[in-house]
């Protein structure tokens, strides 16, 4: 994320610098230990690196030799470095493990794409870092990963397990100088030993019980400029060697962020987090349980687009992992080359679309080219070559033979549904397996007008089962999934494992959600809120509204054996939406789909007089979710 300093320093001028941040006479003050101060670079090829930044980096490092920095630069940004300052990128390279400046630089966030991680998949994570590594090796040969840290608040429960398992064994939880996204829960002590869900353990600095919002900030620390209000109270805390930290942007040119160095007189000394913690550990750190619950997080730039991008990621992740398992199943009973290649490029663009920026900046850039709008172009690439692998890798040879692939490590029986080939349209068909045994199936009509075929398939843990259409009667089914109106309007849903009665009269509001194998009823029949019901505070309109104030139209889409389907249609302050829920047959998530038509620009929430809104405040109404548009459950 680019950032601005809060004061105006004309190119960082170091004496500007010492005089803002009052470090010289305080920090000598104390005798209780070192200070230790984390600089380096943030930034990149995607998000902010010029084309002079390595000279620079390489001619400041020269320039102070008591200078150490750490570095999150997106790891494609050295084939850049290298074409267009190739001296200065030969010269930085063999910085990193060059004579003269071994141990000096330290790459502390090798990712590919500097994700937050704690929205994005487990196996999105472990990708971000084995194909940010593997190319930070193509560039910097013999290069260490020994510590984690980064700008911004890129941070999950599972950090522990996967970073252990990449063999770096140091981690930090601060992100003092960005925390408009977030940070972690403060903790007592010097050193953790987090411990992530699975029992892994990594040695870890978490962000001081101490560490407080700077004020007049709602997105500094204190700990950003090792100011003496940060390292007097982390002395009386018991923490014997404080840590402050910035990574600056790329780009910002004042050299050495305090403007001070680590000569053997001085107190605020300039570490790489190894260094750091080569220098501290001793005693075993107290053991931290982190959860996800721990990773404070706030995405705060509209939460319609963000919700857009987490789905497109989240879809493009999810086909992605399944393509790759179906090449992998295909091969083993047919060996082909591996598309090494068109995996690479699918990864690609995946995990770029789980940048930082595409979140927290999402509208930044030129239109047609923000964030967002490369968020669409990336995911796209990523289904593109996933949707052609499958296709490869199926290679069905009759329109009437169908494969299902599960590509999970448990074994299945969900509804599939395909085309209906055009040499049995409008004819009686039913679906068979591999011995001719006619199974469940129902003739079903898509958004697009397209029929299809849906069928109950069952197929074993990372497996294939075939399956045909025939041209006869459909299966009679005398149990399965249906839909009953009942005498007071009401329709019940019905499958095997749930009963679910929606009611018109009172604008689509579930009365009843009985589960047969639990025998439980989920509605509480005296609750007012009603269960799946809009409701927000419409405060330009009369405040709180209730989409179940009017009745609602209910129509049957689908009506079994093998799923049933209503779409329930209703207004909220005279705004019509419209509703779909589905439930299938041995299949314990219901579906729901739901769509607003938006007559007008709408204030929903609490109200914020115009002109009021303060970025500094720690109350925002956008915090506040119980005024917000909602769906209770």
């Amino acid at each position: 994320m680019k950032k601005h300093l809060p004061f105006k320093v004309k190119g960082l001028k170091r004496l500007a610098i010492i005089a803002g941040f009052g470090l010289s006479t305080p920090l000598c003050a104390h005798s209780q230990g070192a200070t230790y101060y984390i600089d380096g670079y943030h930034g990149g090829v995607w998000g902010h690196y010029p084309d002079w930044n390595t000279r620079f980096m390489v001619d400041m490092l020269k320039k102070h030799p008591y200078w150490n920095i750490n570095l999150e630069i997106e790891p494609e940004t050295w084939d850049r470095a290298a074409k267009v300052d190739s001296a200065a990128y030969r010269e930085f390279k063999s910085m990193i493990s060059g004579p003269g400046y071994t141990g000096r630089i330290e790459y502390v966030n090798p990712s590919y794409a500097q994700s937050y991680l704690f929205n994005i998949d487990g196996e999105s994570i472990i990708r971000q870092f084995a194909y940010g590594m593997k190319m930070l090796r193509k560039d910097f040969p013999g290069i260490t990963f020994s510590s984690y840290s980064s700008e911004e608040p890129c941070f999950t429960s599972a950090l522990p397990e996967i970073l252990t398992s990449f063999g770096i064994k140091y981690a930090s939880l601060k992100n003092p100088n960005t925390c408009f996204g977030g940070y972690t829960l403060a903790h007592g002590g010097e050193l953790v030993s987090l411990e992530g869900p699975d029992g892994s353990r990594i040695l870890t600095v978490p962000r001081y019980a101490n560490e407080k919002l700077l004020p007049g900030s709602t997105w500094q620390t204190i700990a950003w400029n090792n100011s003496p209000q940060y390292i007097q109270s982390s002395f009386e805390a018991g923490i014997k060697h404080p840590v402050g930290m910035t990574l600056q942007d790329a780009g910002w040119k004042g050299g050495p962020f305090q403007g001070g160095g680590n000569e053997p007189t001085a107190k605020n000394k300039y570490v790489t987090w190894r260094q750091y913690f080569d220098a501290v550990k001793s005693d075993p750190a107290p053991v931290w349980k982190v959860s996800q619950e721990d990773v404070l997080v706030s995405l705060v730039w509209g939460s319609q687009v963000t919700q857009r991008i987490a789905q497109q990621v989240r879809a493009a992740e999810n086909k992605l992992i399944g393509a790759e398992k179906v090449v992998a199943l295909m091969d083993l009973y047919k060996p082909h080359p591996w598309p090494q290649a068109k995996l690479d490029s699918a990864w690609r663009t995946l995990l770029l679309s789980q940048h930082h920026d595409c979140w927290i900046v999402l509208y930044n850039g030129k239109p047609g080219n923000t964030w967002a709008d490369k968020v669409v172009s990336w995911t796209n690439n990523s289904n593109s070559i996933s949707d052609s692998l499958v296709n490869n890798a199926l290679n069905q040879k009759t329109q009437s033979g169908i494969t299902v692939y599960n590509a999970q490590l448990h074994s299945r029986q969900e509804p599939v549904e395909v085309n209906i080939p055009a040499e049995f349209a409008n004819k009686q068909i039913s679906i068979v397996d591999p011995n001719g045994k006619k199974i469940a199936s129902q003739i079903i009509t898509d958004s697009t007008h397209q029929h299809k075929i849906l069928f109950d398939a069952d197929v074993a843990a990372f497996g294939f089962a075939k399956f045909r259409i025939v041209q006869q009667n459909s299966i009679a089914v005398k149990t399965g999934a249906k839909i009953e109106k009942l005498q007071n309007g009401a329709y019940r849903l019905e499958t095997d494992l749930y009963k679910l009665i929606i009611s018109s009269a009172h604008g689509g509001r579930i009365t009843s959600l009985y589960d047969k194998q639990l025998q439980k009823e989920f509605v509480d029949r005296h609750d007012t809120l009603g269960f799946n019901t809009l409701r927000g505070n419409f405060y330009q309109d009369g405040g709180l509204k209730k989409s179940d104030q009017s009745p609602a139209e209910i129509k049957i889409i689908e009506n079994g054996p093998v799923r049933v389907k209503v779409q329930v249609s209703g207004t909220i302050d005279n705004t019509p939406w419209t509703q779909t829920i589905a439930l299938s047959e041995h299949q314990r998530p219901i579906d729901i789909d739901l769509s607003i038509n938006w007559q007008h620009n709408v204030g929903i929430g609490e109200d914020t007089p115009p002109g009021t809104y303060d970025w500094k405040n720690y109350h925002k109404t956008f915090y506040d979710d119980s005024k917000k548009l909602l769906t209770v459950f």
